[in-house]
């Protein structure tokens, strides 16, 4: 009997242990590159751009927030996660944004693919997006375009995704232009 007591105590002890750090770690925060919705902005026709699924970087394909940490190493911060995957994320967010551009006349079928070839981050410093994409009317050649942003950043993770908000806004403002222009040149 007191054997069986022991082996239970010595199983039960691990697990009181891991019980108890999970219990003492940071609680998790999710961020979002989808801005509010400005409920006081005036409702303009849809652009009626197609958002193809986008494209990102293994490295940077994570739940978690990913941080450059000098010249050759990144780390995961567990505690800081993306509300939904990474590039569903980035779709949305140009979605959010487009949604009220204005399609110039006889301009139809508007679809846009995003390939985001950097997506990097460094607390106190930038955030960075680097982005190829393509803008295709109906079955006309599509329009191949780039965007690199850099944003500087201040401390803090809040700051550190307001970066990459104002990153997505500058690609979704190149996107517009490409719009505006009917598809025919790059901003």
């Amino acid at each position: 009997m007191k054997l069986a007591m022991k082996i239970s105590l010595a199983l039960a002890l691990p697990l009181l242990a891991a019980l108890a750090a999970c219990s003492s770690a940071a609680p998790v925060r999710y961020y979002t590159l989808v801005r509010p919705l400005d409920a006081a902005a005036p409702t303009q026709r849809q652009a009626g751009v197609e958002v193809l699924p986008v494209k990102v970087p293994a490295a940077a394909d994570y739940p978690q927030l990913v941080i450059r940490q000098g010249a050759q190493r990144v780390e995961l911060i567990e505690s800081q996660q993306w509300i939904a995957p990474l590039p569903q994320e980035i779709r949305n967010g140009l979605v959010a944004r487009l949604s009220s551009v204005a399609v110039p006349a006889g301009v139809e079928g508007l679809t846009l693919s995003v390939d985001v070839t950097r997506f990097e981050s460094v607390l106190g410093a930038y955030a960075l997006l680097e982005a190829q994409w393509q803008l295709r009317a109906g079955r006309a050649a599509p329009l191949v375009c780039a965007t690199r942003v850099s944003e500087k950043v201040g401390e803090g993770f809040d700051a550190l995704v307001a970066g990459h908000q104002a990153a997505l806004d500058q690609l979704a403002e190149a996107v517009a232009s490409a719009i505006h222009s009917a598809g025919r040149s790059c901003p």
